[in-house]
């Protein structure tokens, strides 16, 4: 069996991604946590940083459907 295909607890993952510092957390000063800093975050992830997700994740298209979302955000593209 290689370090791949080793089994991870739980535990694991939520220490590593613990341990991680997803930038777009620290995109805004506001106080975390609160409708401001959320949409100080949803506005600058769409609208600076990243104005390109929008379009190319096609978001109109897929309205109702269940997707599953790999990512490491704060679910931003959920509501969409």
């Amino acid at each position: 069996m290689t370090q791949a295909d080793a089994p991870v607890s739980i535990a694991e993952v939520r220490a590593y991604w613990h341990e991680k510092h997803i930038p777009q957390q620290w995109y805004s000063r506001r106080e975390p946590y609160t409708l401001a800093w959320f949409n100080e975050l949803e506005y600058k992830r769409h609208n600076v940083y990243y104005p390109h997700i929008l379009e190319d994740f096609e978001f109109e298209y897929h309205k109702g459907e269940r997707i599953l979302e790999i990512g490491c955000g704060l679910g931003t593209e959920l509501a969409l």
